[in-house]
Order: structure tokens, then C-alpha cells, then sequence
């Protein structure tokens, strides 16, 4: 049986519908993940609390409760002498990762989709590995997310959320599937001093049996090591 004429056309439009629906669909999670981090960015400082220090000062990771995830949401600020698209440039060389992010397994983590938006910029459908630590007790974790990233000459904006639909990136038994909640980068010129302050978010729960006070101290410092690393290319 072959599909030609109207039945054809009709197949056509209708996976054509799909796939706008997906993309649809993607776009608004993330345009909602954007103004959740953008409000947790611009939320009243008596809300956080400070707790831990880096980068001999120049960072700090700060602390709040989710009453809603029961999670804690780690955020850190820096400000550094770096373009945002410098910023893009450092964060997207996977030959200079392993300096912030020495547990990444590269083969198995990739790019599943992308697309570009006229308003957005770019939008990946990402997979995340990493490998077992403590000689295999801690499993590897891997992360299925969508993230949206957009550079412009005065701010850095690079925003992910965990995929709903786990059969886009199907789980593997050799990971453990963490999940996130809105996150992510954003960072925007000072005019007054013509540095950027880059501000980076992260609710995440590894899930599996890892103590929470584990969790909070492989957070923050992880958040400490990609600022760190950027302030170090200055």
C-alpha cells in the first residue's frame, strides 16, 4: 500500500502539525523556565542565604528552600571581565570542559534536536553524563533536558529544564536519571563598570540514595567550578 494524492498531502500536513506542536510546546516550557529563574534572580535578598564562598571571594553560592519540590535552589553571582559571547565561546568548547566539569562522560553526552527560534535563539533537546564516583557506591547520572541559549552584545541568557517526555532520550541502566527544575545562567553588562554579573541557578535532585547534605555541597561546588572557570579566562 503506497500513499499518493490527497491521502499523501493530508499525511504530510498532519506530521507538519506535529512537529510544530512539539516545538511549540518546548518553546513555551522554556519561555516559563526563563521567568522562573529571571524571578528567583530578582527575588528579595531575605529570601536567600548565603552559603558558600569561592574563587577567593569573587563568588558566591547562595541558598533557599523549594516548598513546592521540597529541594533546596543554589545560586551563585560573580561578576567578570568577560563578553557574553566570550562567555559562549568558553562554556561551549568541550575540549576546555573537563576543567569545570571533570566527571563528564563525552560519548554519551550529546545534542538529541536543535532548532533555532527568531526570538529565542537556539534550542537543544541535550543529554547530560556523568561518570560513577567513589569507586562505583555513587552511580553516573545522566539528565535529558531541553535548554535555550541566546547571546547578545549585552546580556548572556542560557536556560534548562528536565524533559517530560522521557522517550526522547530513553534511560540506560548504567545511569541514574536526575531531574532538574527551572535553571540555569543569566547574565547581563554592568554599565557602570562594564564587567558582566552572571548569575547561575540550579534545582536539581540526583535522585537515588545520595544524602541531601551531599547533594547541596556537589551543587554549590559545581556552580563554583564553571564561574571559576570563566573568570579564570578573563
Amino acid at each position: 500500500f503506497q500513499y499518493s494524492g490527497p491521502l499523501l498531502h493530508l499525511f504530510c500536513t498532519l506530521l507538519s502539525s506535529l512537529r510544530v506542536a512539539f516545538k511549540m510546546e518546548h518553546e513555551n516550557t522554556l519561555r516559563r523556565a526563563k521567568t522562573a529563574v529571571e524571578n528567583l534572580i530578582a527575588s528579595a535578598e531575605c529570601e536567600w542565604k548565603e552559603y558558600k564562598k569561592g574563587g577567593k571571594g569573587r563568588i558566591i553560592v547562595y541558598q533557599r528552600h523549594n516548598d513546592d519540590s521540597k529541594l533546596s535552589i543554589y545560586m551563585g553571582v560573580a561578576e567578570m571581565a568577560l563578553s557574553p559571547s566570550r562567555v559562549l565561546q568558553l562554556v561551549s568548547d568541550s575540549e576546555k570542559r573537563r576543567e569545570w566539569d571533570p566527571s563528564v562522560v563525552f560519548e554519551d553526552t550529546r545534542t538529541v534536536k536543535s532548532w533555532k527560534t527568531p526570538d529565542m535563539g537556539e534550542i537543544l533537546i541535550y543529554r547530560d553524563a556523568h561518570s560513577s564516583m567513589l569507586g562505583g557506591i555513587i552511580s553516573g547520572r545522566d539528565m535529558s533536558n531541553i535548554r535555550n541559549v541566546s547571546v547578545d552584545e549585552a546580556k548572556y541568557e542560557s536556560v534548562f529544564v528536565s524533559v517530560v517526555d522521557a522517550s526522547l532520550i530513553p534511560e540506560e541502566k548504567k545511569y541514574v536519571r536526575a531531574w532538574c527544575n527551572p535553571s540555569g545562567m543569566i547574565g547581563k553588562i554592568d554599565e557602570s563598570t562594564g564587567k558582566l554579573k552572571m548569575y547561575y541557578v540550579l534545582e536539581t535532585d540526583p535522585r537515588g540514595k545520595i544524602p541531601s547534605w551531599a547533594t547541596g555541597k556537589a551543587i554549590a561546588q559545581s556552580i563554583i567550578d564553571l564561574l571559576a572557570f570563566l573568570i579564570k579566562h578573563e
